[in-house]
């Protein structure tokens, strides 16, 4: 570069500074990347700005199943799920039962038809047809006789129905040293199957605290709720229940537990502690309906739970 070009320079330079559009434009360009470190800090990504210095920023975490925020100060907010999110202690491992309990009815067959007939029954809350079918007998309680009127049935949104309606639905079998017709169908079903299981594997099994599930790859989700997490899955086994869990559902849940709505806390086979919706958990002393062919047609006989 010649003399009169660096003379030039200089001279441009100068009167720049003199102006004070020099230290304008350096004011200009540090906020600039101030503001590009604090737009990648907001993802709670440590990184290394310019200066060469560790920055880094908590934001506040949402997510479907909880919903906490933790800035600066600590501070937290209040979980806005209906369950906690708290992972449940994981207890002692268990060998995992496989076992199907199977829908055995017989399409076409005398009571495969009846049952059909009264789904679509519970489904419409049909109550006239409800107490046709019911025997005058029906043992509704193992304590004070009842009668379908304490029941509530005359509401279409009474428990009653909701109860029956997941029972009838589950998988059925024959009761056991059921009588036969003439062409061997037998004449006394049990819905759902698993109050007529003795054993599981040639082993004994405690109806108490077995649950059977029926389903493949069921979810199994932290909380109670279907928004929860999911932390396993089951198809078609035998897993323990979980007296605890019991705990963590409200007073709504508890009774909404035998239906469609409701939620079965479990014990996995690998000791891990969790809800299953209960229209893929069975006990054998929950909810359970009989029903018997009489000569002139079916009934139900028996609708309990407990034992």
């Amino acid at each position: 570069m010649s003399f009169y070009s660096n003379l030039r320079r200089c001279f441009w330079l100068a009167t720049l500074a003199s102006t004070g559009l020099i230290s304008i434009f350096c004011q200009a360009t540090t906020p600039l990347s101030q503001s590009l470190s604090t737009a990648v800090t907001m993802n709670s990504v440590t990184i290394t700005p310019v200066t060469g210095k560790t920055a880094t920023r908590n934001i506040t975490a949402i997510t479907t199943d909880s919903k906490t925020a933790s800035a600066t100060t600590g501070s937290r907010e209040k979980s806005t799920t209906a369950n906690s999110q708290t992972t449940p202690p994981i207890t002692k491992p268990y060998p995992r039962r496989p076992f199907g309990l199977a829908d055995i009815p017989r399409p076409g067959s005398s009571f495969y038809e009846f049952r059909e007939s009264l789904k679509r029954a519970i489904k419409e809350r049909h109550t006239e047809y409800l107490r046709a079918i019911a025997d005058p007998n029906i043992r509704l309680s193992f304590g004070p006789p009842m009668r379908l009127d304490d029941l509530g049935i005359d509401s279409p949104s009474s428990l009653f129905w909701k109860r029956l309606e997941r029972v009838v639905n589950a998988p059925c079998g024959p009761r056991l040293d059921s009588p036969t017709d003439v062409y061997g169908n037998p004449q006394e079903w049990a819905c759902p199957s698993a109050i007529e299981i003795q054993q599981i594997d040639s082993s004994p099994y405690d109806p108490f605290i077995d649950v059977f599930i029926v389903g493949d790859v069921v979810n199994v989700r932290m909380a109670p709720n279907p928004n929860s997490v999911v932390i396993g899955t089951l198809s078609y086994e035998v897993v323990k229940s979980d007296p605890q869990g019991f705990n963590q559902l409200s007073e709504r849940q508890l009774q909404l537990l035998e239906t469609y709505e409701g939620w079965r806390p479990i014990i996995m086979p690998s000791g891990k502690r969790g809800f299953v919706s209960s229209r893929y958990a069975f006990s054998a002393v929950g909810y359970r309906a009989f029903f018997k062919n009489e000569g002139q047609g079916w009934y139900m006989t028996v609708f309990v739970t407990g034992d």
